[in-house]
């Protein structure tokens, strides 16, 4: 459930009138037919049971039960379904709530609980499963599992207006710099501008409709019939999911009640109802009346056009009963013969004649889908006129006696020609049994024919292949390879210039070759990506999907290999929506004709995982590589390369969101065995090192991420050149760990030279030139150089919103980051309004116990501690510290920061008793695990002798707070803000200690004072790392 969905006309009609009455405005019921004349019968039924029963009942404020309510989602003929939490879970739901209740509330009431009973007996992911139905304060509600996407009714229609809907999307972080993961590749099926579809787009639609038919069958098997089947009541999931939803009319298989209440009721939506649901004959609907709304569906979404349409119900009736559908391959003849059988066979008005059960379609379409022979054969000529006579007696009747008054003869020998071609039916399959029986000699001279015809097919095939083989043979000789001497220079100037000289050589070269040219140009581009330059490979990849697209099909395998090639270089230059209909698509075809096991399909799915992931959409990434991982595992094997690049990005992804338990096996195996099966300086490899390095830190194992991240850079220096994305990244996430050890000498350089590569590499708006800008400006912040990383911050915060948007996880750490740099300017009100902002974003985008909300809690807090606002910082540090604790470790930097800052509010507050067994750990560990010059262990120093001075331990604080200043003046210098606070903490302790000379003598040291002191920057405040 989601805000997709799609409302109908009686859903239309509710509105309208609930909202004439809130205006007082009520019409009268002809004015409200002739709104909507198609559904006359039904808007009719519900006005007269409106009458009487009063409007809607909402809840009372923003509560139901243990659910919170978030928004309203859908409004209907049944309720209002809201978007809701539950409290006691923290669990995001779609809650029903049943509307106000007049006459005929007996009749609503039972359907609203046979809604809850019917969707719980069922347990498949594409059954929409129901948590809670209760009665609270006299509003009976549901809740139920809330489904991101659209209905499958509104991807039709978008389908058919020739547009294609948005994928609904959500949002969460990464660590410091990119993640990397290997590219491999999925965007919804595009259509032509007059709206029709192509092959794949109908094997995209039959799709769906398989997996909700096998939803139906698990119904069906747990006792269960829909019997409102449609597409308004499937949901399509960002994942390509079918969801079947809305239970309200469902009934037990079992249950002697053909309705739920009156005799004669037709339940359902008309266009989707069966024959036997329109009749009184009492034949009681069971499962294969859910096969025939599902063979409506089917109908409509490969033709974009219902099987039966009328300006009447009467009408409507009359053609379901009567009528048979146009054969869909005549609305869309890219339609196979074997889907419109398929469709026939689901729409027998006898239901014996149908599939029997849900399943029995659905292997048929999974057949179809994968060019196998299916179970359903078409109908014969005789069969259908026979059919026709029996439906229509009295017409059939007086044809006969027309024809006989024509021509008996006629008539006699069209007869005996409908029945002929049953008997030939009969006696074809009876003439296949006994060939079979005899050891089919036709059968084999006809597969010797055609195993003939194959070899031919292959040598055709094969010479072809060898005649561009050699055509591209001759280019590289003749037009590369023969115009560049090796003595030119070194290696990587070699490859280089042989790019350069294919590139220029190509044009004009192959125009009765476009095929060709577009394998070379694929080859161009892709290599030039690998170098990282990717200005230079767009032209080659564009020009080569063009090509591709214009001599091969849109689904051919060349194709959809540079729309590949060309959605990864899209993602590698973050221009993400370009990226993602190319991968969309991708997967859309793959899934379509290959299924879902297929290894290119896994492929596809990885890559869209990994899209989504670079997005900081987490939520959606998610599915993706977890079924990536799990079927390349079954189908490939643990060792094989593919499998290796999905543990690695399952495992970055739980890095991201903080689950580094989860995240930590993944990285760690992928690692092993590529450096087993591909060699330490394979990039993949290279990439699984710095990808565990980075998980390392996250930790606070300083000690095994150094080495890791090292190996990483050296390696894609060596291997891809140093101006390589992969190379750049490596830099960042080297000098953040030097930052990290307080080794800012080492960091600094790293970080400008990584911006300096980067703005001339990759653009001034990639997100890696923000990541190094923004890392510049952290050194210019701890340098105390304001002025220098002012223009930085807030040229990465503008520039992420811009290019990532304002809930990315980078935008929110740029957000933390320009507002550490305003508190220490002394900036308070610029500081709270961006950590409020940043801090609230968090909690619905990473969750409450993301080390990044975590850290933002702590930011936060320190501020409301330089106000003096101690009541608000107290519960925002003591969150911080519970929480880190818990994720990251009692002995975790972070948990350290959270104890310092948490003690050091307690002395401000005067408990001094609660501040120092705090203060104590945090220092002792944070010199242990840090050393004793890292800025941390420092600012734990100096907490720790503070608080010793205020509870008048003056002879154990004085050792502490002499030492914390020759540190400091070695580290930064005598002018350093930080260093003259460390002389302002002397001079206090000497005043409160009673020791004039000492304090007068330190005293003098103190530059005049041009802003006030503030005790806030002893604490430690800590940037977000910077993704």
């Amino acid at each position: 459930m989601s805000d997709g969905g799609q409302n109908t006309p009686v859903d239309a009609f509710l509105s309208q009138y609930f909202a004439d009455v809130a205006a007082g405005t009520v019409r009268k019921l002809t004015e409200y037919l002739a709104m909507w004349p198609d559904d006359q019968d039904a808007i009719a039924a519900e006005h007269v049971a409106l009458q009487g029963r009063p409007p809607p009942v909402e809840p009372v404020g923003n509560a139901l039960g243990p659910y919170r309510l978030e928004k309203e989602i859908g409004r209907g003929g049944q309720g209002i379904v809201y978007k809701a939490t539950d409290t006691r879970i923290g669990r995001t739901v779609a809650l029903k709530v049943l509307r106000g209740l007049g006459p005929g509330a007996e009749e609503v009431l039972v359907r609203f609980k046979r809604e809850a009973t019917a969707a719980s007996k069922a347990d498949h992911p594409g059954v929409c499963a129901v948590y809670d139905a209760e009665v609270e304060g006299g509003i009976p509600y549901i809740a139920m599992r809330y489904i991101e996407g659209e209905t499958l009714a509104k991807r039709i229609a978008s389908t058919r207006t020739g547009t294609v809907a948005d994928v609904p999307m959500t949002i969460v972080d990464l660590d410091e710099v990119g993640l990397d993961e290997d590219p491999d590749t999925l965007v919804l099926p595009g259509m032509t501008s007059s709206g029709t579809q192509s092959r794949s787009d109908v094997m995209g639609m039959v799709y769906l409709v398989e997996k909700t038919a096998r939803a139906l069958h698990a119904v069906h098997e747990a006792g269960v019939i829909h019997r409102d089947v449609k597409p308004g009541n499937v949901m399509i999931t960002p994942e390509g999911e079918a969801v079947v939803m809305d239970f309200g009319l469902a009934r037990d298989e079992e249950s002697d009640l053909q309705t739920l209440t009156r005799s004669g009721d037709v339940f359902g939506t008309p266009v989707y109802m069966s024959p036997e649901q329109l009749t009184s004959e009492g034949m009681r609907p069971d499962r294969r009346t859910d096969v025939w709304s599902l063979g409506v569906m089917l109908y409509e979404c490969v033709t974009l056009r219902r099987p039966f349409e009328a300006p009447s119900r009467e009408g409507l009736y009359h053609q379901i009963l009567s009528r048979e559908p146009d054969d869909p391959r005549r609305l869309n003849p890219s339609i196979p013969r074997d889907l419109a059988t398929i469709i026939t066979t689901a729409l027998e008005k006898d239901r014996d004649r149908r599939y029997q059960t849900a399943l029995d379609l659905a292997e048929d379409l999974r057949r179809v889908r994968s060019y196998e022979p299916t179970v359903a054969s078409p109908v014969g000529l005789g069969t259908r006129v026979v059919r026709w006579s029996q439906r229509n007696p009295v017409v059939a009747a007086a044809l006969v006696v027309v024809l006989l008054s024509l021509s008996a003869g006629l008539f006699i020998s069209l007869w005996q020609q409908s029945l002929a071609e049953d008997a030939r039916e009969d006696a074809e399959t009876e003439r296949a049994r006994a060939e079979t029986a005899l050891g089919g000699l036709k059968v084999e001279q006809a597969s010797t024919k055609s195993a003939l015809r194959e070899a031919e097919e292959a040598r055709l095939r094969a010479t072809e292949a060898l005649t561009h083989a050699e055509a591209v043979k001759d280019f590289l000789n003749d037009d590369v390879l023969g115009q560049v001497s090796p003595e030119d220079g070194n290696k990587d100037v070699l490859v280089r210039d042989i790019l350069d000289k294919a590139a220029k050589n190509i044009e004009g070269k192959f125009k009765e070759s476009p095929l060709i040219e577009a394998d070379i140009r694929s080859t161009i581009g892709d290599t030039y990506r690998q170098l990282g330059r990717f200005d230079l490979a767009q032209p080659h990849l564009e020009r080569a999907l063009a090509l591709r697209r214009e001599h091969l099909s849109e689904e051919h395998p060349g194709t959809l290999a540079s729309m590949n090639s060309l959605g990864g270089l899209h993602k590698d230059q973050a221009r993400y929506d370009l990226a993602l209909r190319l991968y969309q698509k991708i997967l859309y075809v793959r899934r379509s004709v290959l299924g879902d096991d297929h290894s290119s399909t896994l492929s596809a799915m990885n890559n869209l995982g990994a899209l989504y992931k670079s997005q900081g959409k987490y939520d959606l990434a998610f599915p993706f590589f977890e079924k990536a991982l799990e079927g390349e595992r079954r189908v490939l094997g643990e060792d094989h390369p593919s499998t290796l690049t999905s543990m690695n990005n399952l495992g970055t992804l739980y890095q991201s969101q903080g689950k580094y338990d989860l995240g930590r096996p993944l990285l760690e195996e992928a690692l092993d065995a590529q450096r087993r099966v591909l060699g330490a300086d394979h990039p993949s490899t290279l990439t699984s090192m710095n990808n565990l390095g980075l998980l390392y830190k996250s930790q606070g194992k300083y000690d095994l991420a150094l080495p890791l991240y090292a190996a990483a850079l050296e390696g894609r220096r060596r291997v891809l050149g140093e101006e390589h994305p992969s190379a750049l990244t490596s830099m960042n996430n080297l000098g953040l760990l030097y930052k990290s050890q307080g080794k800012y000498d080492l960091a600094f350089p790293l970080f400008e030279k990584a911006l300096e590569i980067s703005r001339r590499a990759l653009g001034a708006d990639h997100p890696s030139t923000f990541t190094s800008m923004n890392n510049v400006g952290d050194v210019y912040e701890f340098r105390g150089q304001y002025k220098l990383a002012l223009p930085l911050y807030e040229k990465v915060l503008e520039g992420r919103r811009r290019v990532l948007g304002e809930a990315h996880p980078s935008t929110l750490a740029a957000m933390n980051n320009l507002g550490l740099l305003y508190q220490a300017q002394g900036k308070q009100n610029l500081a709270v309004s961006l950590y409020e902002k940043a801090l609230e974003l968090q909690r619905q985008v990473l969750g409450e116990d993301h080390p990044n909300t975590l850290t933002s809690k702590n930011n936060l807090g320190l501020l409301y501690k330089s106000q003096g606002k101690y009541d608000l910082a107290l519960p925002l540090y003591e969150a911080a510290l519970e929480g880190r604790r818990r994720v990251l470790g009692a002995d975790h930097p972070g948990t350290l920061t959270s104890m310092n800052n948490l003690g050091m509010l307690h002395m401000s507050q005067g408990n001094h008793d609660l501040a120092l067994p705090l203060l104590e750990a945090a220092f002792e560990e944070q010199a242990r695990r840090l050393g004793e010059d890292h800025a941390g262990t420092l600012t734990a120093m100096s907490n720790l002798g503070r608080c010793l001075t205020e509870q008048g331990a003056y002879g154990a604080a004085e050792p502490l707070l002499l030492s914390l200043y020759s540190r400091r003046l070695k580290l930064l210098g005598a002018k350093h803000q930080i260093v003259v606070r460390s002389v302002g903490h002397l001079v206090y302790l000497y005043d409160r200690w009673d020791r004039p000379d000492e304090a007068a003598r330190w005293r003098a040291k103190l530059p005049p004072p041009k802003t006030p002191d503030r005790e806030a920057v002893d604490q430690q405040n800590v940037p977000v790392p910077a993704p």
